[in-house]
């Protein structure tokens, strides 16, 4: 028995070891061609984490034991894991999810691409597996389901909010101020619409 991470497919045994067997989505993905097959799996197991915290439902991990406590540490900064991990109209504690895949076509140039998908293609064969077996990826081109978002010219036009204090700094798109999405499907615009308004309206009183 084993279980598998979902982004970049490597599989442990339940005691934390690295699976031993290599495979296309078991084991070590592309052990041969990305680590020429010289990966020392004994030295790459998990490793216990001495401190864990769930925040609505984002799990975080210190090795660290003397480190602040969580909330000491994130400070204000939870506003932003609110913004994030909060429902789509700001609702608290929780999100809504679609069956099936929302997709969108942005203007862009290769600078883009180069920043947010060059940085990591390893996880593309086992994250997006799903996109090509449903029909939707470049194999299955021309068959988006839930229509493109007509309006997101505006996206270049939005404020943009951005702190700094933490040393690492975080930044975030003044949502309610870009035109919502427009799709195939009056039942999704109208979603989207009304969770806007509401997020905009949160957003505004908490000033």
């Amino acid at each position: 028995s084993d279980f598998r991470c979902p982004y970049h497919a490597w599989s442990y045994s339940i005691d934390g070891s690295l699976v031993d067997v290599p495979g296309d989505l078991h084991g070590v993905p592309h052990l041969k061609s990305a680590y020429q097959g010289m990966l020392d799996k004994a030295k790459w197991g998990l490793v216990r984490a001495p401190r864990v915290h769930n925040y609505k439902g984002l799990v975080f991990a210190n090795w660290d034991p003397e480190a602040p406590d969580f909330d000491e540490y994130v400070g204000e900064f939870h506003w932003w894991l609110d913004n994030l991990a909060d429902a789509f109209d700001g609702t608290e504690a929780g999100t809504e999810v679609f069956h099936g895949v929302l997709k969108w076509r942005i203007k862009s140039n290769w600078k883009f691409v180069s920043e947010n998908f060059l940085g990591d293609t390893y996880h593309g064969a086992s994250t997006h597996a799903s996109v090509e077996a449903v029909g939707i990826g470049p194999g299955g081109r021309g068959k988006r389901r839930h229509g493109e978002r007509q309006n997101q010219g505006g996206f270049s036009k939005g404020r943009m909010k951005t702190s700094f204090r933490l040393g690492h700094g975080a930044s975030d798109n003044l949502d309610y101020e870009l035109p919502y999405p427009e799709f195939a499907e009056p039942e999704l615009t109208e979603y989207f619409e009304n969770a806007w308004n509401k997020r905009a309206e949160k957003l505004q009183a908490e000033g």
